[in-house]
């Protein structure tokens, strides 16, 4: 009876790990985008760089 004790417990908290593995990806990989976000938004070489350089001249097309 205390080995099927234990196995119920060990399958309980096996599931309760499971389930709570989606939600612990979800928040680390919302904190890895909003990392590359910020990694974008300040990145020197975009921010520096002249965007009438890659339109090209107004007359042509």
């Amino acid at each position: 009876m205390q080995e099927r004790m234990t196995q119920r417990f060990q399958i309980g908290l096996m599931g309760a790990a499971l389930a709570a593995l989606p939600v612990e990806l979800a928040v680390s990989g919302a904190i890895l985008l909003a990392f590359v976000f910020v990694d974008f938004l300040f990145d020197p070489k975009r921010m520096l760089r002249d965007p009438a350089v890659d339109c090209g001249p107004a007359g042509e097309q």
